[in-house]
């Protein structure tokens, strides 16, 4: 496998590139994301038609987008890629 960072060989089973130290690995801010934006759907779905007085169906229209926008970040995050700490 080659090293997306810099081009240079890495060998078959490592995840760090030991010329310029990138790592093979997935997109931590997108879990990160994720796991908000779930979070945040579930709680649009219970406190948004006790706070703003609306039907159950707009709050389940809103909890049903943060979902699906939750589900495409961990989708996101699903897919390795080569990233090198910026110091």
């Amino acid at each position: 496998m080659q090293c997306g960072h810099c081009g240079s060989e890495v060998s078959e089973g490592f995840t760090t590139c030991p010329s310029c130290g990138a790592t093979y690995r997935m997109d931590h801010d997108a879990i990160k994301r994720g796991i908000g934006l779930s979070i945040g759907a579930v709680i649009a779905y219970f406190l948004v038609p006790e706070i703003f007085s609306v039907s159950t169906t707009i709050a389940l229209m809103v909890a049903g987008f943060m979902a699906a926008v939750a589900a495409l970040s961990f989708l996101q995050a699903s897919k390795k890629r080569w990233w090198r700490r910026i110091n």
